[in-house]
């Protein structure tokens, strides 16, 4: 298996979850020994996050090559007629999809294996992945809409993210009298930011005393400064780029999205020892659990749930302490880079295994 070449395909150029997960899954594969061609456009994000887990390492550069893609590349790609992608898919022996449109158009170049990974669980793009071969789901109900859908079970497999570098911490004591709360993401609708500013709004109206963070840019971003403007409690600092700084900084992360396939930024919060408060969207519910043991979920769009979850860590510290404890715990268990190779690895092989029988 580990001398096999495979190809990793995607058109995703926004910086986000799906760009570094790439970068992720291409660190997994190259450290079970996979040659790997890597076909992304030339402005994706996705090259910088490769680039950043492999550059330092000489081994894993010499089993990747990046071929970037530009607009002419991907309209031949749709006709089939770039002869350039076309021989690196043909001599391939499966490809990684990271964007469902492209799963049937690759099936028209290669008769190789196609094994889509499902990011974002739009339901339009459920009829793509009926072509591939594996689907690796970041959530369990991806995969239950999935075979609802009529696609074979064991077709789908259940492929949480991951985070590369696990923190080597100790959660800090909360000093009630300086909390600080914290949000991270793109500043769109989906993510609920204008609720997180209710909690918070809520929060002070009750008299509570606290400091707020909001990082992160995006098309909002303006429109939620002025919604905030009331707010000299809560600072915007923009996207950032050290996200160690950020969480070290606060006591309780909230997740207020109203659409959340996975959720990076909560298992990144608990991989701080961070407590986390998240809305009840697929990928929290999977993480995190209903009793209050490693986070707390709430109700979308319901901005008083999430200020009473705030208050309930504010007022019970040994809450918030235990907490923190077990989602440290939680992350070093199930969402770490182990899990994710020793994933791909023993499903590539059960596949190669079955086909070879037939």
């Amino acid at each position: 298996m580990k001398n096999k070449h495979l190809v990793i395909i995607s058109s995703d150029i926004k910086a986000g979850g799906i760009s570094k997960m790439i970068g992720v899954h291409a660190l997994a594969l190259v450290r079970e020994g996979y040659k790997l061609s890597i076909l992304l456009p030339n402005n994706s994000d996705a090259i910088s996050s490769v680039n950043n887990y492999i550059q330092d390492n000489i081994e894993y550069n010499k089993l990747i090559n990046i071929y970037k893609l530009n607009i002419f590349d991907k309209f031949l790609i749709k006709l089939g007629l770039s002869k350039r992608v076309n021989l690196i898919l043909r001599s391939a022996d499966a490809c990684f999809v990271h964007n469902a449109k492209l799963i049937p158009l690759i099936k028209n170049i290669s008769v190789k294996p196609v094994f889509a990974v499902n990011h974002t669980a739009k339901y339009k793009q459920i009829k793509f992945y009926k072509k591939a071969d594996l689907i690796f789901s970041v959530n369990k109900t991806i995969i239950l809409e999935l075979i609802n859908f009529g696609i074979d079970k064991n077709k789908c497999i259940y492929c949480p993210n991951v985070l590369v570098n696990l923190p080597n911490i100790k959660p800090k004591l909360m000093n009630k009298n300086k909390i600080i709360i914290g949000a991270l993401g793109r500043m769109v609708e989906k993510k609920g930011f204008y609720d997180y500013i209710d909690a918070l709004k809520i929060l002070k109206n009750k008299g509570f005393n606290f400091q707020a963070i909001l990082a992160g840019d995006g098309v909002l971003y303006k429109d939620l400064v002025k919604y905030a403007e009331d707010m000299p409690e809560l600072e915007f600092s923009g996207w950032i780029n050290n996200k160690q700084e950020f969480f070290s900084k606060i006591d309780i992360f909230c997740q207020p999205s109203h659409f959340e396939p996975f959720g990076l930024t909560i298992i990144e919060a608990m991989s701080y020892g961070k407590a986390v408060i998240s809305t009840k969207c697929d990928g929290p519910v999977e993480i995190l659990n209903t009793n209050k043991k490693n986070g707390i979920l709430v109700s979308k769009k319901k901005p008083s749930e999430m200020s009473d979850a705030i208050i309930s860590l504010i007022k019970d510290s040994n809450l918030h302490k235990d907490m923190c404890d077990k989602a440290i715990e939680h992350i070093h268990k199930f969402y770490s880079l182990n899990n994710l190779q020793n994933n791909l690895v023993s499903s590539m092989t059960n596949y190669f295994q079955l086909l070879h029988e037939k």
